[in-house]
């Protein structure tokens, strides 16, 4: 999950508008203002890019948190982030779960209950089933969010690659589009190995050993998919 957690921020570091397309729509009203690198003191409270907006003169802070597997666990610690956010912010904090991967699982959990008696506390947080995107990404409406599409399949197709490396040409500005390619190479690594992606990435992987940001990461990526025999 580690390697997926990071290609996730990098994307949204990289095209926060994309992510405002994703939750509202093409036409929204909601506007990016900047994004926002909180500190908070506790690791696990920490929100590593909070994107904060405009909705016609109010500010909100909105931050996503991405989840390969549902894990019910998990969401009291993401509603104490969405709190610490907005104490630490001042503005109205909104936390969004967006799950990656679908696989065989049938419940993707979106807020929890504390019931004793007849009392009880109730948060429900806002979710994404991205997968339910593919369409959307794949006309290029979401073009960005291309290296995610390999996790929407149970076996995903290798043409996939061709799918997500025609997207991502598509993106006009060239550093970004370079960021985005690696990013994709390190999902892609996690779902079809290193050989696969080393054939389907060949002249990508020479430019980006001189333009990405990601550099490191991306060897990084390779040597570990080596070591665990994804080849």
């Amino acid at each position: 999950m580690q390697d997926i957690d990071r290609a996730f921020k990098t994307i949204l570091a990289l095209t926060p508008n994309c992510f405002l397309d994703l939750l509202f729509g093409r036409k929204r009203k909601i506007h990016f203002k900047e994004i926002a690198d909180p500190q908070i003191n506790l690791p696990e409270l920490r929100g590593d890019k909070v994107l904060l907006v405009k909705d016609k003169r109010k500010t909100y802070a909105v931050f996503l948190e991405a989840i390969l597997h549902p894990k019910q666990s998990e969401l009291p610690v993401f509603a104490l982030k969405a709190l610490g956010m907005q104490y630490l912010l001042k503005v109205p904090t909104l936390v969004t779960i967006v799950y990656l991967e679908k696989k065989k699982h049938a419940v993707f959990p979106e807020g929890y209950e504390i019931r004793l008696g007849a009392l009880s506390n109730q948060i429900r947080l806002a979710s994404v089933l991205l997968w339910e995107y593919e369409a959307r990404i794949l006309s290029g409406e979401l073009k960005e969010l291309a290296p995610f599409l390999p996790l929407f399949h149970i076996k995903p197709d290798p043409h996939l690659i061709v799918a997500q490396k025609e997207l991502l040409q598509r993106v006009p500005d060239p550093n970004v589009r370079a960021d985005l390619l690696a990013t994709a190479m390190i999902v892609d690594i996690r779902s079809f190995g290193v050989e696969v992606v080393r054939t389907h990435f060949q002249k990508e992987i020479h430019m980006l050993k001189r333009t990405s940001i990601v550099e490191d990461w991306l060897k990084e990526s390779f040597q570990k998919g080596k070591l665990e025999g994804k080849l």
